[in-house]
């Protein structure tokens, strides 16, 4: 707490971590809505080019005579996707004409490296994936970020149903913030997020496992999400509260991109 004199006022109480958390939960479940039209009619074609055998697709024994070798959904994938997929190509940088000797180097060092990362990280497999799932849902997810175990920035997939978008941007540039839903065991939130360990460790967990031992949950598999926004909380419902300063001297008054 700040320390406060008889002439100062002692700054205002607010429960930052409730608002934030109240503002948050009500944008991620206006974009879980907006989504339900997309994902549903998505999940009925990801039937046909499974060929799955479930509830959905029941009554294809008894409309269709036979059973497709491959569906038109199929066809789609491996027809299109075959001029999406990448080639592996070898990646090239030269240095303009007028360049000085030193740009050489760089380009032999840029040229070594643009080829070193596509392997390292596996973005031919993350990228097919992604056109696949493109092709069936009208709509393929590969986020983009540094990975502090290969020291590299990554290329990596993820489905289209752990991704939430700004259900008010109309396209891809009026966009204000975007979400990843993600599933991680209890003990590497611990380890990440210690600051949160009351939170993490009342959580229910997405399927409970008895350990061996009786009690111990700490594998348990925990859902969240990160949020990712380029304006601040305070333009939304609720968030004027926000723009207050606490005891702490917290303050979210302004438009910085940030990460929740």
């Amino acid at each position: 707490m700040n320390a406060t004199t008889d002439t100062e006022p002692e700054a205002p109480t607010i429960e930052y971590r409730e608002c934030k958390q109240r503002i948050l939960s009500q944008l991620a479940s206006m974009a879980k809505e907006e989504r339900k039209t997309f994902l549903r009619d998505g999940d009925e074609i990801n039937v046909f080019f499974n060929n799955n055998d479930d509830k959905t697709a029941e009554y294809l024994n008894e409309t269709v005579p036979h059973k497709p070798q491959m569906s038109k959904s199929g066809q789609f994938v491996s027809i299109i996707g075959a001029y999406l997929y990448e080639q592996n190509p070898t990646r090239r940088a030269e240095p303009r004409a007028w360049s000085g000797p030193e740009a050489n180097q760089r380009a032999k060092a840029m040229e070594a490296y643009l080829n070193y990362v596509p392997r390292e990280t596996n973005l031919k497999i993350h990228c097919k994936r992604s056109i696949t799932q493109a092709c069936i849902y009208g709509k393929g997810v590969v986020w983009i970020g540094w990975d502090d175990e290969k020291n590299l920035v990554t290329a990596i997939f993820d489905t289209v149903q752990n991704l939430l978008v700004d259900p008010d941007a109309r396209f891809r540039e009026e966009c204000n913030w975007k979400a990843r839903i993600r599933r991680k065991p209890r003990w590497w939130l611990l380890k990440h997020f210690p600051d949160a360990k009351k939170e993490i460790e009342s959580a229910n967990p997405i399927g409970k496992r008895k350990s061996s031992k009786g009690t111990d949950y700490s594998t348990d598999t925990i859902e969240i999400y990160e949020m990712y926004f380029k304006v601040g909380l305070h333009n939304y419902e609720g968030g004027e509260d926000l723009l207050e300063k606490g005891e702490d001297g917290e303050s979210f008054g302004d438009d910085t991109p940030t990460k929740f």
